[in-house]
């Protein structure tokens, strides 16, 4: 999607710039060349470097104005980002780690982080549970604003590390799950970034 986004601004900022080339000509008035053709085209390039500059030194500012949360979800003994789940797994609780980087402005949010879960998992806190934390039956609950609440409001830099037992009540081979935690509603701070990286759930037979 990032590229999506990069890739589309590049494109306005060309048009813009060759619209602009048409309009209001530039290098007529610097370069003593007759073709019509090679000054547009230093016109073009003039203004796609101008708006380059403007758009990342707005990039720069709007970067140091945010507060950016990195939230990673692994299985902890393997350190790994992916779980196999077999039937026996049903029998056996799987401890999970969830890591969570906090750095920039203390920004404060309407919206919280949720990670829904299928109905057939049981997820429950073991270690590291704290007022900004909230487990429900079918989903887990971040409270940023809770967490960041006591800190200082500017080069904010903090990690938290909350452990989870997760335990299969029904195995189903061939099921693939992807969990992860995302902004609860489309109404959020556009100046608190998110990084989530969630965990795969496979379940295989024997």
């Amino acid at each position: 999607m990032k590229n999506i986004k990069n890739s589309l601004m590049n494109l306005i900022l060309v048009i813009t710039s060759g619209f602009l080339a048409y309009k209001i000509p530039l290098s007529a008035h610097i370069l003593k060349i007759n073709s019509d053709k090679i000054l547009n085209g230093f016109d073009i390039a003039i203004y796609t470097t101008f708006f380059s500059i403007i758009m990342e030194a707005l990039r720069y500012f709007f970067d140091k104005k945010q507060m950016k949360v990195t939230i990673s979800i692994i299985e902890r003994q393997q350190d790994t980002s992916r779980l196999v789940l077999r039937p026996e797994s049903a029998l056996e609780n799987v401890e999970l780690l969830l890591k969570i980087s906090v750095s920039g402005v203390n920004r404060k949010g309407k919206s919280k982080l949720v990670m829904k879960l299928p109905n057939y998992f049981t997820l429950q806190v073991s270690r590291g549970a704290s007022n900004f934390i909230s487990t429900g039956d079918d989903a887990i609950e971040l409270d940023l604003s809770k967490m960041t609440e006591p800190l200082s409001k500017k080069n904010l830099s903090i990690k938290r590390e909350v452990e989870f037992n997760l335990s299969l009540d029904i195995h189903n081979v061939g099921n693939l799950d992807s969990i992860k935690f995302d902004f609860d509603n489309f109404i959020r701070n556009p100046l608190i970034s998110l990084d989530s990286r969630g965990l795969t759930i496979e379940q295989k037979g024997q």
